[in-house]
């Protein structure tokens, strides 16, 4: 059921006198900005609106950089309502506290765009350990910073145990302090325990859960779900009554690209379970990580403000205009693995090449088309070294990119051309295989 809800500043100013911002099961008809106290409902932590947290992360700290704000205020054009923050780590030899003015701005943002924010210690270089020292001076803190403001979330140490539970003794003993600590200060935030890399059973959860002096009615567990992520283990743990919410699901790498994963996603949507998904303010943008994938895998939800991915019909998703085209190959490693299999849109297909260089792949789009994005998706046995080429003719080829530092995985590249025939012409191999391609993908798109 969709309401009109008015959106409002908490001061009296009026915000928007008539935004039409959708939501499941809305039982308040305000949504307040800032935004209200989060509640744990149905095993996971919603928005006063009773909506899934869902957002994306940003991280200082590293250097203490600040993301843009509008760049912030953006992430709500992707269905996105909070922020996860990895606000210090300790192994940076700087003292807790540093980035003060930093988290204090980025909070703030949050206050006033109606975004939650999930504040963390992040692991840095040295994630599946953690320092005590460190983590009670953190929190004596920024516990109290923020303890009055109602969009702000607690989590106490990211991935402090490798990699999942049950955690030692020492561990164990660092989040009941540290729980004790955030909560003698602030008595009404929501509290996130654990952080959990992975799921081992929901029997070793309970293990830790039972350790621990807890007031769970405004406590959850968290988690990543790094390689074990299943509906099975989320109805057990609803089942076993362990509240819970993903802050940092996992996403897809290729090569050092990262991408959503979006079985990772269904899982955590069709069980009803809250989720911040492992990919920066700025990354997001890019469709192809993100957006692309989720409308193409038509996976929907009703977001706190607009209208995507509720409602998908004003983004058109690109057109790959090499699917199912001729394809021309240079060789053939063996039958099975011939050229048409890498532009098929199956990634369970492959083009592989014979064991030597050069070598190089052709789609012939047909016509003369304009292009402007390239992706490339390799399997293990990848080009260090190769051209984008274009033609007319497919006789006099013109070099738009040339690339030297291949690292495999997932190739994004911006060109402009117009050009019927495209052309990848590999010099260089990283094995002493051949090369080895799932899909060749070009569009036409202003990203």
């Amino acid at each position: 059921m969709k309401k009109n809800i008015v959106i409002i500043l908490i001061t009296g100013i009026l915000l928007c006198s008539s935004c039409k911002v959708t939501s499941p099961e809305i039982i308040d008809d305000v949504l307040v900005i800032p935004r209200g106290r989060p509640q744990i409902m149905n095993g996971t932590l919603v928005t006063e609106i009773k909506t899934l947290l869902r957002g994306v992360y940003w991280s200082t700290d590293w250097i203490g950089e600040l993301p843009e704000k509008e760049m912030l205020a953006s992430i709500k054009d992707y269905g996105f309502n909070s922020l996860h923050l990895y606000a210090e780590r300790y192994d940076a030899g700087l003292p807790a506290g540093i980035y003060q003015d930093e988290v204090d701005s980025i909070v703030q943002w949050c206050g006033d765009l109606g975004l939650y924010c999930i504040i963390t210690i992040g692991g840095g270089s040295h994630n599946g350990e953690f320092d005590y020292d460190f983590a009670m001076a953190f929190w004596d803190i920024y516990a109290p910073r923020y303890k009055d403001d109602t969009w702000v979330i607690y989590e106490i140490y990211n991935e402090p145990y490798a990699w999942e539970a049950p955690y030692d003794s020492a561990t164990l003993q660092m989040q009941q302090e540290a729980y004790n600590l955030i909560r003698n200060h602030a008595p009404n935030t929501p509290i996130l325990l654990f952080s959990y890399a992975g799921f081992s059973t929901v029997d070793d959860m309970l293990q830790d859960i039972n350790n621990l002096e807890v007031d769970w009615s405004n406590a959850l567990v968290a988690w990543h779900g790094y390689n074990s992520l299943t509906d099975e283990i989320l109805i057990n743990m609803k089942t076993e009554g362990i509240n819970g919410i993903s802050t940092e699901l996992p996403v897809d790498y290729l090569g050092p690209e990262p991408r959503v994963n979006v079985e990772n996603i269904k899982i955590c949507e069709e069980n009803n379970v809250s989720w911040l998904v492992f990919l920066d303010i700025n990354k997001v943008q890019e469709s192809w990580r993100f957006q692309e994938i989720i409308t193409r895998n038509e996976i929907f939800w009703e977001p706190d403000f607009g209208t995507w991915p509720s409602d998908t019909s004003d983004y058109i998703l690109p057109q790959n205009l090499a699917l199912n085209k001729t394809v021309y190959v240079s060789s053939v490693e063996r039958d099975g693995l011939e050229g048409e299999n890498a532009v098929d849109g199956n990634m369970e297909t492959r083009w592989s090449s014979q064991f030597q260089d050069p070598q190089y792949i052709t789609v012939d789009l047909g016509d003369v088309i304009d292009i402007t994005r390239i992706i490339l998706e390799w399997e293990s046995s990848f080009a260090v070294e190769y051209e984008i080429q274009v033609s007319n003719d497919n006789q006099n080829w013109t070099t738009l990119l040339h690339v030297t530092d291949g690292d495999g995985g997932m190739d994004v590249l911006f060109l402009s051309a117009s050009a019927r025939y495209v052309r990848m012409y590999c010099t260089q191999r990283n094995s002493e295989y051949g090369y080895s391609l799932y899909e060749f993908e070009i569009t036409n798109i202003t990203n």
